[in-house]
């Protein structure tokens, strides 16, 4: 049966598709992108869009507010695949379902192009020369092995080309950097500590802590405890490091292990990733999505870049196009198979860590939608705010004010919804005026996603002109509260538009907890960005009193050391990365 809320002129254009592959562009009365798919016959794929029961409520709305839809005739599925996958990440329509952790995984590069290699962590590995490790996850995993492996091998720690320097950094004074810098240092000793390096990323840890073991040994038969007691640390962090290390095959293979079980309207997905036979970490997602599996094949192997040799995947009816999709990512073959020989048992444990993954998930989800119901009915809501924005002001004696915008989504910070704007039609201090510019602004952008509940940092005041800017703009659906830190005896105070008196919120409520973790994070990321833009505005100012550095030289300059210090604290070379020498001797002679 068709909805009688779709468009007759969205249900003129689906009868025009034809019936070959491609993609699909849903638009709404103002032309915006409100969601983007792909089809092997586009006319068929369409037209299910217009029987309502099968689709999941946030499709139907999609459809209700679409007005017509665009197609794209591809010759493969694979093309299709690239299209829809490009259209996606370049207009990030509201109504298409996308990896929440929309972020690339950490590695560890070790930049062997240097007489002198240094170990950093990177976000995407480039073809240049150098080994890179990883992916990890999490990131805080990788982060300490780095922080364990400076304690090995005193590596140098800054990036990029060695630059001498008069006398070597903090680094060196704590023994955890060689100084190459300032003094005479072997090649052949740096080459060992490097090879060391090497072999403890790649799983051949044990051989360094034989060498270390016995290292340890002489050093305390000579008597020589100090630095014995410095070789027993350097064993511990090693072993610290190979404990995470687990070996799940024998020969140095990457392979991902993906694990999926559908429950309901949610697809729940893990991923094991085995890199040199290792496993280096695991990463779990619920898509409520009927294509969860597209989505999944499409984002995060988008966001990885280079994607492994082999995937492990039990069967999937598009199993031959992510195998394409993958391989033109990777630029090389790419299989996706059940496995064979030693891989397919490990296929089990996946699926073991997958019933852990959904068990962890399924419980966290319950406890935050019973908050979320505690919320609403605390604050007398009229729905569950699964969306929430929360706003905040930042500025000095009404100067630099910048308005913050922050996205929590069933409980959780969602870092593509934050937003900053900076104050430009409020001249002083006035609040009241900046909430209202902000909130105005914010409502302007009718391609983003709107709340269920505004969190205002402030009191009756600040409420009542949210209000009615909401009224303004006719916009309906959202509720306003306002959050006051209390005075006296009270702890925090809760404004709602149909209270005569402020809520005294409870000190140990789980919702005061949220309420206040809202509203802080707000303030944090406004308070961030309003030092920011005083220090470039404090080093622009300071830059203008230099001959030779006009707008575009002063453009550099901030944009490299973000403001006076870190302007300050730089060498003349550093300088000179940015502008000629002679006016980074010139610079650095008036900053002093």
């Amino acid at each position: 049966m068709r909805d009688p809320c779709i468009s007759q002129r969205l249900v003129a254009s689906i009868e025009g598709a034809t019936t070959g592959c491609g993609v699909y562009i849903f638009r709404d009365a103002r032309d915006r992108i409100l969601y983007v798919g792909k089809a092997k016959n586009l006319r068929s794929r369409l037209r299910s869009y217009l029987n309502p029961h099968h689709l999941t409520p946030k499709i139907r709305h999609m459809v209700s507010q679409a007005v017509r839809v665009d197609w794209m005739d591809t010759s493969s599925e694979l093309e299709a695949f690239i299209l829809e996958s490009n259209l996606i990440k370049a207009h990030r329509p509201p109504y298409n379902v996308m990896l929440k952790d929309d972020k690339r995984y950490p590695y560890l590069r070790l930049a062997l192009s240097d007489p002198y290699p240094y170990l950093e962590l990177v976000r995407r590995p480039v073809k240049d020369g150098s080994l890179y490790y990883g992916p990890y996850v999490p990131a805080w995993a990788v982060r300490e092995t780095m922080s364990l492996l400076s304690k090995i091998f005193p590596l140098r720690r800054c990036r990029g080309p060695l630059k001498k320097r008069d006398r070597p950094c903090l680094n060196f004074q704590m023994g955890r950097c060689l100084g190459p810098c300032a003094q005479p240092v072997s090649q052949d000793e740096y080459a060992s500590l490097v090879k060391g390096v090497r072999q403890v990323l790649e799983g051949k840890g044990a051989e360094v802590l034989e060498e270390l073991q016995r290292r340890m040994e002489t050093l305390s038969e000579g008597l020589h405890f100090e630095e014995a007691a410095r070789v027993r640390d350097q064993i511990f962090a090693l072993r610290r490091i190979m404990e995470r290390q687990r070996v799940l095959l024998p020969r140095e293979t990457d392979l991902d292990l993906v694990a999926w079980e559908r429950e309901g309207a949610w697809l729940f997905i893990l991923v094991l990733m085995v890199r040199r036979g290792m496993l280096l970490g695991e990463k779990g997602f619920a898509l409520e999505d009927p294509e969860g599996m597209r989505v999944f094949f499409r984002d995060y192997y988008r966001q990885m870049e280079v994607p492994p040799k082999v995937v492990l995947v039990p069967s999937h009816p598009e199993k031959f196009t992510f195998s394409q999709w993958l391989t033109h990512l990777r630029g090389k073959r790419v299989r996706i198979t059940q496995g064979r020989g030693e891989e397919r048992p490990l296929l089990s444990l996946a699926r073991e860590r997958l019933k852990r993954f959904k068990g962890e998930w399924v419980s966290k989800r319950g406890n935050t939608m019973a908050l979320l119901e505690g919320m609403a009915r605390l604050l007398g809501l009229s729905q569950i705010p699964v969306r929430i924005e929360g706003y905040d002001i930042s500025n000095l004696a009404g100067k630099e004010a910048v308005g913050s915008m922050v996205t929590f989504v069933e409980g959780e910070p969602a870092k593509d919804g934050y937003r900053h704007f900076i104050i430009t039609t409020v001249e002083g201090i006035d609040d009241y005026a900046m909430i209202k510019e902000v909130l105005r602004r914010r409502l302007d952008h009718r391609e983003w996603e709107l709340p269920q509940l505004m969190l205002i940092d402030g009191g009756r005041g600040h409420l009542q002109v949210a209000l009615e800017v909401l009224q303004e703009g006719g916009i309906e659906g959202i509720e306003v509260r306002a959050l006051a830190k209390g005075r006296g005896m009270h702890f925090e105070r809760l404004y709602s538009p149909t209270w005569e008196r402020p809520l005294d919120l409870e000190p140990t409520d789980p919702v005061t907890h949220l309420l206040q973790r809202i509203r802080d994070e707000a303030h944090r990321f406004g308070i961030t960005h309003h030092r920011r833009v005083r220090r470039r505005r404090t080093l622009a100012s300071v830059l203008e009193g230099i001959p030779g550095v006009g707008p575009k030289r002063r453009e550099l300059l901030l944009e490299r050391f973000g403001g006076i210090e870190g302007l300050s604290s730089a060498s003349i070379e550093e300088i000179s990365s940015v502008v000629p020498t002679t006016l980074a001797r010139r610079i650095k002679a008036f900053l002093e």
